[in-house]
């Protein structure tokens, strides 16, 4: 898509939405985990209608401002489980999700690891992919900082299935427990433990807004392996931008 066709995108978004609808915006940058070198940055665009997604694009950007991969979500069918189109040039990888007669088709494509896949799954209770698991956070938050350990099962594309994980808070050893919480999210079994790590999300102390993300990308690199990462977005006052379309 080029610069001419995204904004045409981004100005339906936003003339096509209902007078009752809002469009946010996010930005946040990603840096090599343990590092302070930015990978990349991005852009949320998301529409809400009586409070709740509807559609998101998401345009990422390299350390020079250049456009490498855009990911566009429709949360319609599905709050947990939206259709979305990620694609990431580099490698030629590009993931794409519909609803279908009640199945949930995914294609997962990478170039420079020579996949073509495509896979049809019957979703079922509990079951979240891609941003979706930002609303089940938010669905879930209460539960979550009262101590509960949730579990939910995550899609992932490049395995064609959904993989069970285990949600739960847990402290972050130096942060300020008056300021922040922290939520792991890891496989529930202990097998896929030991070869998969697990992903910290640190949220604001008293509401679900997203602070630092801090593990694997969903994006890849020029060789088509996944960027190892540190999201960090904005303060809460200028992480959303609220626009009430008129």
């Amino acid at each position: 898509m080029n610069n001419i066709q995204r904004w045409i995108f981004l100005l339906l978004l936003v003339t096509m939405a209902p007078s009752h609808a809002e469009t946010r915006y996010r930005y946040s940058t990603a840096y090599a985990n343990g590092t302070d070198r930015v990978l990349y940055t991005e852009e949320h665009t998301e529409i809400f209608e009586n409070d709740k997604i509807v559609e998101g694009q998401v345009i990422y950007r390299d350390s020079s401002g250049n456009v490498f991969a855009e990911k566009h979500l429709d949360y319609r069918a599905h709050r947990y489980l939206p259709e979305f189109r990620l694609d990431n040039r580099p490698p030629g990888h590009q993931e794409i999700t519909v609803h279908n007669d009640g199945y949930y088709e995914i294609i997962y494509r990478n170039a420079a690891s020579n996949e073509d896949l495509k896979e049809r799954l019957l979703p079922r209770d509990g079951t979240v992919a891609d941003a979706g698991f930002d609303r089940f956070i938010i669905d879930h938050w209460r539960e979550i900082i009262d101590g509960e350990t949730l579990r939910a099962g995550f899609l992932v594309p490049s395995m064609q299935k959904f993989i069970d994980f285990r949600i739960y808070r847990q402290a972050l050893p130096g942060a300020d427990p008056e300021d922040t919480r922290v939520i792991v999210v890891e496989p529930d079994s202990f097998l896929v433990r030991l070869l998969a790590d697990r992903i910290l999300l640190e949220y604001e102390y008293d509401q679900p807004v997203l602070k630092t993300f801090t593990g694997i990308s969903n994006l890849r690199d020029d060789r088509g392996k996944n960027y190892q990462v540190r999201i960090e977005f904005s303060d809460s006052e200028a992480m959303l931008s609220n626009n009430t379309v008129q």
